[in-house]
């Protein structure tokens, strides 16, 4: 009876690294792809607030879409993301702000505000979507589980990988390996 158990208990220890190992490295690639240019709409999915002031994750994700709408004027930008508890405003507005502050027109941004998952980013956002080439951004922990939702509800997504920071890469990461198997299961 014990040796059954041990040898379960190593069966379940083997699956579990060989699913980390795999997604680690489906979601290195993933981070590391450079989307096309001049897409019709980008998404960018929102993050933790500190007050109504961009967390750092969020930043990233912000400056990376910066740098890729500079270059690519024509693309309509869709913030996405509601407003936590602990938070004074949406994070879609705070987008919002920040990208206007960078010199983004305001005529390129739609704010979805509604949303309290990635599930629903998507979900809320697809109504505001233009065009058939789209973006999605988040941090390179990200990107993978949100293009496996976004592919679920029908869209076909380009992505665009922002660095996680180094104080939370490890949280995240790890919070990000159950998040996949529930957004498997569940976010249909």
């Amino acid at each position: 009876m014990k040796r059954l158990l041990k040898r379960g208990c190593l069966v379940i220890l083997v699956l579990g690294i060989a699913y980390i190992s795999i997604i680690t490295i489906k979601m290195v690639q993933i981070s590391h792809h450079a989307p096309e240019a001049n897409a019709n709409s980008m998404i960018i999915l929102g993050a933790k607030l500190n007050g109504d002031q961009l967390s750092l994750a969020l930043k990233n994700r912000m400056d990376v879409a910066l740098t890729y709408l500079k270059s690519n004027p024509s693309t309509q930008v869709i913030v996405s993301g509601g407003q936590g508890s602990d938070e004074l405003t949406s994070e879609a507005a705070a987008m919002k702000n920040y990208l206007i502050k960078n010199q983004i027109d305001v005529s390129r941004i739609q704010t979805e505000a509604l949303s309290t998952s990635t599930f629903e980013n998507i979900k809320f956002s697809r109504k505001l979507i233009q065009g058939e080439k789209i973006i999605l951004v988040s941090n390179d922990f990200h990107v993978l589980r949100a293009k496996m939702i976004a592919k679920n509800q029908g869209l076909i997504v380009d992505t665009l990988a922002a660095p996680t920071p180094k104080s939370v890469r490890i949280q995240l990461y790890g919070r990000e390996y159950i998040a996949l198997i529930k957004s498997f299961l569940l976010d249909r």
